[in-house]
């Protein structure tokens, strides 16, 4: 009995060091967004909003069901490219960088340019190491706690979107939650990303073209810890939005916009950011 009291209490002080470290890291966020004059959206649910930081628009949706209790979120954004009439290998190399790209999301969550060195990423397989582990756990720099898990990143199969035919899926990745402390329900939930591009006809005698590209990243069925066991309340629905709904924007802001750097990095030709 004694053991079972102590492993309660155990697991209490990591949930109450976990909020702590939620807190602390969005305190910073805003001061950080004030200090650069980006305008952060407010913490309510069915948000549209959008940051706009040296003339880079995000677009953030975010919801939470009261009644499931699971999460919801979508980020966009966009660049202008030039390229060649014949644009497939660019579309190749672009989806190529960007799957390289998008594996590399618990690390870059723990960049201490985007978190401010507070986490880690640790492979949850003690026997393995980073790169070969199925799972990569976020945890806080100095506690052994296990925040978030990721599992590898899935391609998806590429398909026209729907209603969009001018549309064309440049690839989509999804990357399961594999559970943690902010997870209520573990291996439930999975993280989406995917980039597309508006195909345009090109100008007649013009031996170029400027393609337009989306950048999209969602949440799809977290039941986060913070909402607790539906049906939710209101306060704990608004303790979710204004806290770790709001981080996860701020990390995905941060991810686009690498996103498309690295892109840029690896692309000769020249392009604009919207």
């Amino acid at each position: 009995m004694m053991v079972w009291n102590k492993w309660i209490r155990l697991k209490q002080l990591k949930m109450v060091l976990s909020c702590l470290a939620m807190i602390l890291v969005q305190l910073i966020v805003i001061t950080h967004a004030l200090k650069m004059n980006h305008h952060l959206p407010p913490s309510t649910s069915s948000s549209s909003t959008t940051f706009q930081g040296q003339n880079q628009p995000f677009t953030w949706e975010a919801e939470l069901d009261a009644k499931t209790g699971l999460a919801s979120s979508r980020e966009d954004s966009s660049f202008q490219m030039i390229s060649q009439t014949k644009t497939t290998g660019t579309v190749d190399h672009i989806r190529g960088v960007s799957e390289k790209f998008v594996a590399t999301w618990p690390y870059f969550v723990c960049k201490g340019s985007v978190t401010f060195g507070l986490f880690r990423a640790a492979a949850k397989d003690k026997n393995k190491n980073r790169t070969s582990s199925n799972t990569i756990c976020i945890q806080p720099r100095f506690l052994p706690v296990s925040l978030l898990g990721f599992g590898k990143p899935q391609r998806q199969q590429k398909t026209n979107l729907v209603g969009k035919p001018r549309q064309q899926m440049v690839g989509m990745w999804e990357i399961p939650l594999k559970g943690g402390l902010l997870a209520l329900v573990p291996h439930k939930g999975k993280l989406v990303f995917s980039i597309s591009k508006t195909m345009k006809a090109p100008e007649k005698g013009a031996g170029t073209v400027n393609d337009i590209y989306q950048i999209s990243t969602q949440i799809v069925d977290y039941q986060p810890w913070l909402a607790g066991h539906p049906p939710v309340s209101s306060i704990r629905k608004w303790l979710y939005l204004s806290t770790q709904s709001h981080i996860h924007a701020y990390i995905t802001w941060r991810f686009h916009k690498a996103w498309k750097d690295e892109i840029s990095c690896k692309q000769s030709m020249p392009q604009n950011y919207q």
